[in-house]
């Protein structure tokens, strides 16, 4: 009887409930939907702003090449503000991504996270140079991740504006050079000697020679393997690009770019063997650069005669006074420090006073102020920092991309790693702001660029046999 009483009760009330709620919560789901559609409308509209935007990418992309030889401060706020914005737009749009790409960003980026951890480790009276060099590493790891959310598209732009980079890097070579004609040379009544100008040449345009070598030589590949430039360009054009480039580079003689550089050469003649109408030209004009250098410009003879120093070294001649010598007592420090701290590494920070010290002995010992000098070497500088897994893990990261890079048949791809391969042998490349720049983005940009259009062909294929099994089933169907 009381359960009777108890579903009546229920049975009466639930509907005098529902009733009053109701309408509350139809105006509920009424102003909800109003929200979500204002909402709906924003995002609409900032989706329309920031693709509308996308008529400026052309602009954007000749600004990021041209920013290569700005002051590093400039180049850097530039970077980083155009990478932002393209990665924040095209993230906004773009289709879910797959996790094995963000994985190919994160070992790009790997080389960072031993700075994190190493200098975590480190005491805190160091942590002043630590965070510095943090810092300046910054971009080995953000710029994987930002280009990975880039659209194809967006790459695809910035890959055909390389002729600004190439330009960029002429103009400051040649605006570099007449200003050291004019504002040093003409002044001084005795000769020059090679060091003494790439210290000029340095103070004038903010970016060191070597620096500047390796951005000539990729330039160098630009205008050998990309035909959107090449076809921007009259033949005597395109060779009288080639012509000056060769002639600053030469100029400069930064040993290991100049040493790329003929490697470039060569593997392009190489790969256009069957045509000679392709590389004689090339050659010819190498050929000439390398006479006008050695007979007009005594730079470039004073810096192979360094090379005398490898078979008659006075031991009793200042060592800096000779680049040869000096990379002598280099490799001998790096070398005294490698047998002690092989496996384990001492850390970025600790590396720098410990070279700090053993340049003060020398100095002491030949009774010359030597200064205090870098491993000179990427592989020796990862592999004191971090020990035998830093050197592992930064060969694997090359080694990787030359592989990638091989199997794709992206030959520029390939002479930018040539460049820096070969570079990284006499020149901590990373050690500097505009090194890790250019390493981490141009690599960051071919990478995904070869990693989407391996992607793209993958689904062609899987279409097109989706294609021939419905024409084969249709086929089958006739045939019945």
């Amino acid at each position: 009887m009381i359960e009777n009483t108890e579903v009546k009760l229920i049975g009466t009330i639930l509907p005098i409930a529902l009733g009053l709620i109701y309408p509350f919560v139809e105006r509920v789901s009424k102003l909800t939907s109003f929200f979500m559609l204002i909402t709906w409308q924003n995002l609409t509209g900032k989706l329309k702003l920031l693709n509308g935007l996308t008529a400026y990418d052309k602009q954007l992309a000749q600004l990021l090449m041209v920013s290569f030889v700005l002051p590093q401060r400039i180049q850097i706020l530039v970077t980083l503000f155009i990478c932002l914005f393209w990665a924040a737009r095209d993230s906004i749009s773009n289709h879910k991504m797959p996790f094995k790409q963000y994985k190919w960003a994160l070992f790009l980026g790997s080389t960072y996270l031993l700075y994190v951890l190493f200098i975590a480790l480190s005491k805190q009276a160091n942590w002043h140079e630590a965070l510095f060099k943090l810092e300046q590493k910054l971009s080995l790891f953000l710029l994987p991740f930002a280009f990975l959310l880039f659209k194809p598209k967006t790459r695809k732009i910035l890959s055909s504006q390389g002729l600004y980079f190439v330009l960029s890097c002429l103009l400051v070579c040649a605006l570099g050079n007449l200003y050291f004609l004019f504002g040093y040379a003409w002044q001084l009544d005795r000769p020059i000697p090679n060091a003494e100008y790439r210290g000029y040449f340095e103070d004038i345009t903010d970016i060191h020679p070597t620096y500047m070598g390796i951005y000539l030589c990729f330039a160098t590949s630009i205008l050998l393997l990309s035909t959107e430039t090449r076809q921007k360009l009259k033949k005597w054009q395109y060779l009288s690009l080639l012509f000056s480039i060769f002639i600053f580079i030469l100029t400069l003689m930064p040993k290991a770019p100049v040493v790329a550089l003929f490697i470039i050469v060569a593997y392009y003649c190489w790969l256009n063997r069957r045509r000679s109408k392709t590389y004689l030209p090339i050659l010819g004009v190498l050929s000439l650069a390398l006479f006008t250098a050695f007979v007009f410009i005594p730079f470039s003879s004073q810096r192979v005669g360094e090379y005398s120093a490898l078979l008659n070294a006075s031991p009793t001649a200042n060592p800096a006074l000779n680049s040869f010598s000096m990379r002598q007592i280099i490799l001998t420090i790096n070398m005294n420090l490698l047998h002690h701290h092989w496996l384990l590494g001492v850390g970025p920070v600790n590396l720098d006073h410990l070279l700090n010290a053993e340049y003060t002995a020398y100095s002491q010992q030949l009774h010359y102020n030597l200064g205090v000098y870098n491993t000179h070497n990427e592989y020796l500088n990862q592999w004191l920092s971090f020990g035998l897994i830093g050197l592992l893990l930064f060969l694997g990261i090359l080694g990787t991309q030359f592989v990638k890079a091989y199997k794709w048949r992206n030959h520029l791809y390939l002479f930018l790693l040539i460049t820096l391969s070969v570079t990284f042998s006499t020149e901590n490349v990373l050690s500097r702001q505009r090194g890790v720049l250019f390493y981490t983005f141009f690599t960051s940009l071919f990478f995904f660029n070869g990693i989407n259009a391996l992607g793209g062909r993958k689904k062609e294929s899987v279409h097109q046999q989706l294609s021939e099994s419905e024409v084969v089933q249709e086929e089958e169907v006739a045939v019945v």
